[in-house]
């Protein structure tokens, strides 16, 4: 098989992979709703945990949030769920409400901006707004929530644009996100008393009904007060067990979270999902550190391995994300950096809480903020979606047309057609999926060099430029805005010149000639590209030209060429 056909059948098999991930979100919809907060006084905590995906609530089926809040509010008796696939019961009594927070399922394939399909707006008020919209802008950043538009109303209030299905994820991030690190302290309780262990200093504890004596004072549940300079809180007072946190560090102590190579991943391990993150903590981390965990008790577990007998415990907003046994190896030293890590059934929560640790640990606390009003926002260029369809019909009529008026062969003409249709699907492919965009940005880099040309250099910069501004579609999934429909408006217009000139070529036996203005003339573009790429407001433009520049110049436009030459010597 000679390379010419081997590239034929790469094409043909791209364009069927492109199809497959433009058309498969349509075909495999996910039902069921997820549960992404759940309130303390709610009922059924037990069985609706985070995380969790329902599908069913007794008879009725669940596919959309619409479904979930329908019934929830009529609710009474036993309650048959299916969740995570399997069956679950709960009793909900006269008077108890379901209280969660949900979404739909996460909506694959093409997405399309604010400004084309619409989408909602927060108004908030601040006592600080600048902070905010630092603090915010980090956290979209982390989430990629491209999409979303913040800006300053007034010196007190500002506004939150953004796509519909991101609802539940905005919501999230306007919370304050404090992250704290706490030893658990668990103290056994014999005859009403207990001794509790503080760097090498033993205290007499006391319990007597709800109310705890601990060195010279009375407390209750919830109380905090210092100990030897760290933080000591309450958390759980009972006969036989009594529970502290003490403040080991918060986000002001983190001075760097490390997310590059293995610092911060999520892998499987026996079936479970295991997300690790590496941070960087302050010396009056460290020292804290060392004084809470030094002579500590320790525990040999059944894999032996010498762990201080309480964990480190990982809050966001006083919401325990993790908890993490201790090496007692460790137990004492004035570390300085820290590895946080946790379990999860599924990838899917592993990655949202790795997620939401670097979000909070890099971004710090939010300032108060309040949502004041909530709004639909109406696309403002949804027209310009049905322009950009119309106008890539045009292009390819008019070179459809051009080409008969050359070559006088309807099926050249054919062949034009399909060019169009293969980088519109190609194109289609990458807004759809960013492992489709991998591999056609990967394919086109090779498909370039197994083509013969005189000026290497001129392709080795031109390819080398378009691989730099194409990247950005495997890294982050592309939004249709205004700006790709530009692009795309863009991108095909350069292909109709390209075709242009290589049908000159063709004509007038000088193809190879055309092909090198073809190359030069791209290598201008792709330089004037890459500072477009740089500017942030219009580096979209920039993506979608390129990318439909480089799969005519890697792909199409050859073999256009080796076919019209076939068929006109025929």
């Amino acid at each position: 098989m000679t390379i010419k056909n081997t590239k034929l059948i790469g094409i043909g098999f791209l364009v069927v992979l492109s199809l497959i991930f433009i058309i498969s979100p349509f075909l495999f919809k996910k039902s069921g709703v997820t549960i992404v907060s759940i309130s303390p006084d709610s009922v059924c905590n037990e069985v609706l945990l985070p995380g969790s995906i329902i599908t069913k609530i007794d008879e009725t089926i669940i596919k959309t949030p619409d479904d979930f809040y329908s019934v929830i509010d009529d609710l009474e008796g036993r309650i048959n769920f299916i969740i995570n696939g399997g069956p679950r019961v709960c009793e909900i009594g006269s008077n108890e409400k379901i209280d969660v927070k949900i979404m739909g399922p996460e909506k694959k394939g093409i997405k399309f901006g604010v400004d084309i399909n619409g989408g909602k707006e927060f108004v908030l008020e601040s006592e600080d707004v600048s902070g905010s919209l630092v603090v915010l802008k980090n956290r979209f950043d982390s989430y990629a929530l491209k999409n979303t538009e913040i800006k300053s109303i007034s010196e007190k209030s500002f506004s939150i644009t953004f796509n519909s299905n991101d609802e539940y994820k905005v919501e999230k991030l306007l919370e304050p996100g404090i992250a704290s690190v706490k030893f658990m302290k668990n103290i056994e309780i014999k005859n009403n008393t207990g001794k509790f262990l503080l760097n090498d200093n033993t205290y007499d504890v006391k319990i007597n009904n709800d109310t705890l004596g601990f060195n010279g004072g009375n407390y209750k549940i919830n109380d905090e007060f210092l100990l030897n300079g760290i933080n000591v809180k309450i958390y759980n007072i009972t006969e036989n067990y009594t529970s502290f946190f003490l403040d080991v560090f918060d986000g002001e102590d983190v001075k760097e979270v490390l997310t590059a190579d293995q610092n911060s991943r999520v892998f499987q391990n026996q079936g479970q999902y295991v997300y690790v993150l590496n941070i960087i903590i302050s010396e009056e981390a460290g020292k804290r550190f060392s004084k809470i965990t030094n002579n500590q008790p320790s525990v040999i577990n059944p894999q032996g391995e010498d762990y201080l007998q309480d964990p480190l415990v990982v809050f966001i907003d006083d919401n325990i994300v993790t908890s993490m046994p201790i090496l007692n190896s460790d137990s004492g030293k004035e570390i300085t950096q820290l590895v946080i890590w946790g379990v999860e059934n599924k990838k899917e929560q592993s990655d949202e809480k790795l997620i939401m640790l670097i979000t909070c640990l890099k971004s710090g606390r939010l300032p108060d903020v309040e949502i004041v009003e909530r709004k639909d926002v109406e696309p403002e260029n949804k027209g310009l979606l049905n322009l950009s369809v119309y106008f890539v019909d045009g292009i390819a009529a008019l070179s459809c047309v051009y080409s008969f008026v050359r070559f006088k062969k309807t099926k050249i003409v054919g062949i034009v057609l399909s060019v169009f249709i293969i980088e519109s699907l190609l194109f289609l492919g990458v807004v759809s999926s960013h492992v489709f965009a991998f591999i056609l940005v990967v394919f086109c880099c090779i498909s370039s060099f197994t083509n013969k040309q005189s000026n290497r250099w001129i392709k080795w910069i031109t390819v080398g430029l378009m691989f730099l501004i194409s990247f950005a579609t495997v890294v982050n999934k592309l939004v249709v805005n205004k700006y790709i429909l530009f692009g795309v408006m863009i991108g095909f217009s350069v292909s109709m010149i390209q075709l242009t000139l290589l049908n000159e070529g063709i004509v007038k036996a000088k193809d190879e000639k055309f092909s090198n203005y073809i190359w030069k003339s791209s290598l201008v573009l792709s330089v004037i590209l890459t500072i477009v790429f740089f500017l942030q407001d219009y580096r979209n433009i920039s993506i979608a030209s390129t990318i439909i520049t480089m799969i005519g110049l890697t792909l199409t436009k050859p073999e256009y060429t080796r076919l019209v030459k076939k068929l006109k010597g025929s």
